[in-house]
């Protein structure tokens, strides 16, 4: 048997799996709603009772709610690199943003975001001429982000308003390695190109917010947290996934209709410099 053909069982066994689980829940819940509480609960009904997790409140309901949906987030990044070709910094960055900012009511936290992004992208250009080594410098980064969130905290006292409702949960790790990434591919490839991968992974992001926001999405899953098992199936096929991404079509499209072209030849110069000894 070939590895795709395993992966196609293997997916199409999870699928099973997870339907058959999911009405079998249903199907002890009618049980339970006609019985209406005169008999005695057996194995099942505790089992199912205890995988569900739509009757959680408060912060408990959140984290819950956080750790279903990371799945589904993450295979929505999956389609945006892998079959769309977006390029995006960090493979599931975007989904962790997406996260934090799934309440689309939350609108000044994703410019809080952005001008936290750009100031401390700036304050990298700062430092790099004082050659840190890169644990430092992303701790360093780290508290001078913190700083810079202290402030739009200050500022919201100042201004008698709530801060909590921007800044919270905000993915302070995260936005350390984007400015990181966005700092070394200005520096490999040009501000154009960093620029347009910022775009791309806000594209990204924004898409599992809104996804991921939908409140009968989070109900489902915390009713039916087996439903996880479509999104492992769906991403062990995609996972065999070989063919053309949508964007790379539009980028070999001059090619495929010219064919018979001549490649122009690429002539590579290799160059040996030395570098002077450098000690702390």
């Amino acid at each position: 048997m070939s590895r795709t053909m395993c992966v196609w069982l293997i997916a199409a066994l999870i699928a099973v799996a997870t339907l058959a689980i999911s009405l079998e829940r249903r199907q002890q819940a009618k049980e339970i709603a006609a019985e209406n509480g005169t008999s005695m609960p057996n194995w099942r009904t505790h089992v199912f009772q205890a995988t569900s997790f739509a009757d959680l409140s408060g912060a408990d309901r959140e984290i819950a709610a956080i750790l279903v949906l990371i799945p589904v987030a993450a295979f929505i990044i999956c389609i945006f690199r892998n079959v769309i070709g977006l390029t995006t910094y960090g493979s599931f960055s975007p989904a962790l943003i997406g996260l934090a900012f799934r309440n689309w009511d939350n609108g000044p936290g994703l410019a809080v975001f952005l001008a936290i992004l750009f100031a401390a992208w700036l304050i990298r250009r700062r430092i790099e001429s004082l050659h840190l080594l890169q644990i430092p410098r992303s701790a360093l980064m780290l508290t001078i982000i913190c700083a810079l969130l202290l402030g739009f905290l200050a500022l919201a006292r100042f201004r008698h308003g709530a801060a909590s409702p921007v800044i919270n949960l905000f993915p302070l790790v995260i936005l350390v390695g984007v400015v990181e990434r966005f700092w070394m591919t200005e520096e490999e490839s040009g501000a154009w190109t960093s620029f347009r991968m910022l775009s791309q992974t806000l594209l990204a992001a924004m898409c599992v917010a809104v996804v991921c926001g939908r409140e009968f999405l989070t109900r489902h899953l915390l009713s039916h947290p087996e439903s996880l098992g479509y999104v492992a199936a769906a991403l062990l096929l995609l996972g065999r996934f070989t063919g053309y991404r949508i964007t790379e079509m539009f980028r070999f499209r001059e090619a495929e209709s010219n064919p018979t072209a001549t490649p122009t030849p690429v002539t590579v110069e290799v160059g040996r410099t030395s570098a002077s000894w450098r000690r702390f």
